[in-house]
């Protein structure tokens, strides 16, 4: 049989949400993302008290071009989990990473350290709802840099290693102004990886 003509010009598709393509060289993904939190307050409630609320809203794009070049921009629309939120900016990550080789991923922009599990696990991936307070305390969170990152030996060995121009956003705070220039290096080993395991292929040290 005749192979499908591949589909060229702008359009929008519907792959997990909504999506703009245009060939085969763009493609621009929309996101959105809602957490609703519904509090019994008691007997006697303060007449400000919101029973129902939107602890977080957040939107943005991602996608790539060209084939080899990805890019991520989110922005806060509100957030209430922590105290300190009001002083937290509201531009998550907003990269660009260039993708010629899995070996070696270059990633330029704002974005998480590479440290902390918790923390660089996207908040959509999560088990609970809320990140523990070791991840929202002390892990660094974003910060603008360079990064490269990548997978060797079969996916055994991942790694991420950069330099940023302050140590995160979680240091700093109203009466904190937070480090200088910081590195950091993550490497994660799975040495039991194999085609077909099952509890050794879920064995990850690092």
């Amino acid at each position: 049989p005749e192979a499908a003509p591949r589909e060229s010009g702008v359009r929008f598709v519907w792959n997990d949400g909504l999506s703009l393509r245009a060939g085969s060289w763009l493609r621009v993904d929309f996101r959105a993302e809602f957490q609703w939190d519904a509090r019994r307050p008691g007997d006697h409630p303060p007449e400000s008290f919101d029973r129902l609320r939107v602890q977080r809203a957040r939107g943005g794009v991602e996608g790539e071009f060209l084939r080899h070049f990805r890019f991520n921009s989110e922005r806060e629309l509100t957030e209430r989990d922590l105290e300190r939120s009001a002083t937290s900016p509201a531009w998550k990550d907003v990269y660009l990473e260039i993708d010629y080789t899995d070996a070696a991923r270059v990633r330029v922009g704002k974005f998480k350290l590479p440290f902390g599990l918790d923390q660089t696990t996207g908040i959509s991936n999560l088990d609970f709802i809320q990140r523990s307070l070791g991840a929202t305390s002390l892990a660094p969170a974003r910060d603008i840099g360079v990064m490269v990152r990548g997978r060797l030996f079969a996916d055994r060995v991942n790694y991420w290693g950069g330099l940023f121009r302050q140590d995160g956003e979680n240091a700093r705070s109203r009466g904190t102004l937070g480090a200088g220039r910081t590195g950091a290096l993550r490497v994660t080993l799975r040495p039991f990886r194999r085609p077909g395991a099952s509890v050794l292929d879920q064995l990850e040290l690092g």
